[in-house]
């Protein structure tokens, strides 16, 4: 219920609020200006929509505070909104209070972020004050979001740049120049996440308990199967989303390289979990020169820029400019596209949601379609190595050319029994893409130099 009375020389209007308390609004020049605010007020509070002026005095600041315990969001997610907080929201809009803000305030903020940030910082930034300020407004404390988006001014017709890709050629000379700088590990690692389409999480976290290398499949744990950096801290938890624990078929020439390379593979590996307290985590297959976790930041300007950037001091030419490691992602996703491999089977494999919930739901990914690709990947990988090293087999063609000969010779005994030791003998472990793995891979490996780090 509200009413009009006089104040002093002006009116005011006064309102019961819902805990039994008396709010008011001053300033009203005469009765009907007064009155007709307090039939607003009336109505608004009929209908359900009445917010206390009151309330929208309460600064940012002390609002974040109470919003913070709101939140149910991961750790990462977390540190980002803080250092967000911390560096930007905090210093800029802590004092003003929430009913002060006003859109054009807010977007003169804004072109002056995006003077000093890229895009995509800007957009983090900003999105995170409309999620504040949209949950004041859910809270009653202002009646509308001013930071919420609303197209001003021009369209921009600056086109976003596309994430740059990698030919699976350009993918194998950005490794080799990574094997000089940090040793066959790290050259294992580029090549795994290309083939395979893991992201940065994923392939650095991976560990030796979730690699078959008799099936050739990659399992990628729903709760520790992404390596997480925050604050410093490095540690194993659930991957980027539900969709993103899965398995991975694996082409035959990365499960050689994974077979040799298991038995250089660190042990003991000690850590920080995310409550502060050590870790012991076993048998992590991609580890920095110094035996320790791969920090995004270390990686990129120690190894990858280098590698992709090229350096006047080992007299590499540039690369592939622009090309991140998340673009190997992409490069594995744009080679299944030239493979005619449809949508459903390309996000089960990248862990991506099907925004299609007929294919979401009714899509499934047969065996069939599963060796396909890595059949696929495979020859890639063939017909790239024997491009670049013409003189040197690929890894794993000599078992395929043994392969190739034992089955004619099959064919011209054919009726000839062998006794169970020999054909027992002569079985070969496979992977998921039904090629054989043996000592020849081992020996390719050595013969080129691999094994040294």
């Amino acid at each position: 219920m509200a009413w009009s009375e006089k104040h002093g020389t002006t009116w005011r209007v006064r309102y019961l609020k819902d805990d039994g308390t008396l709010g008011s609004e001053n300033g009203y020049p005469d009765k009907d200006t007064a009155d007709d605010r307090a039939d607003e007020i009336n109505t608004e509070q009929r209908r359900g929509t009445f917010t206390d002026p009151a309330l929208g005095q309460t600064p940012v600041r002390e609002w974040v505070d109470t919003w913070r315990d709101t939140l149910d969001v991961g750790e990462e997610t977390r540190s980002m909104y803080e250092s967000i907080l911390r560096n930007h929201l905090l210093p800029r809009w802590g004092e003003v209070e929430l009913a002060a803000i006003t859109r054009s305030a807010v977007r003169i903020w804004k072109n002056t972020l995006g003077t000093r940030y890229a895009v995509t910082t800007v957009t983090h930034i900003t999105k995170l004050l409309s999620m504040i300020l949209a949950d004041a407004v859910d809270e009653g404390l202002i009646t509308a979001n001013p930071a919420a988006g609303r197209r001003r001014g021009r369209r921009s017709r600056v086109k976003r740049p596309a994430p740059v890709w990698a030919e699976p050629c350009e993918v194998l000379a950005v490794a080799e120049r990574i094997r000089e700088l940090a040793g066959s590990n790290t050259y294992v690692m580029v090549l795994c996440a290309a083939y395979t389409g893991m992201r940065w999480g994923e392939t650095t976290g991976l560990r030796w308990a979730n690699i078959d290398l008799v099936r050739g499949v990659i399992t990628l744990h729903p709760e520790t199967g992404s390596l997480h950096e925050i604050n410093g801290r490095c540690f194993l938890g659930p991957p980027k989303t539900a969709e993103s624990a899965r398995e991975i078929a694996i082409p035959p020439f990365l499960a050689a390289l994974l077979e040799t390379e298991r038995q250089h593979a660190a042990n003991g590996l000690k850590t920080t979990s995310p409550n502060g307290t050590e870790q012991a985590v076993d048998g992590v297959v991609f580890t920095s020169p110094d035996g320790g976790w791969w920090r995004r930041s270390t990686f990129s300007r120690r190894y990858w820029r280098p590698a992709v950037y090229g350096d006047s001091r080992r007299a590499w030419a540039p690369l592939k400019p622009g090309l991140t490691f998340h673009g190997l992602r992409h490069s594995h996703n744009t080679w299944m596209i030239d493979d005619g491999i449809i949508d459903v089977a390309r996000a089960r494999r990248l862990g991506h949601h099907v925004p299609d919930k007929l294919q979401d739901v009714y899509g499934h990914v047969s065996d069939r379609l599963v060796r396909r690709i890595v059949k696929n990947m495979e020859k890639r990988w063939q017909r790239t190595w024997d491009q670049a090293h013409p003189e040197t087999p690929a890894i794993g063609s000599a078992s395929r050319a043994k392969s190739s000969a034992d089955a004619t010779k099959a064919g011209k005994t054919k009726g000839k029994k062998k006794d169970k030791a020999t054909r027992k003998k002569d079985r070969l472990p496979e992977t998921a893409a039904g090629r054989p793995l043996g000592p020849a891979s081992r020996g390719h490996l050595r013969s080129t130099g691999y094994d040294a780090a």
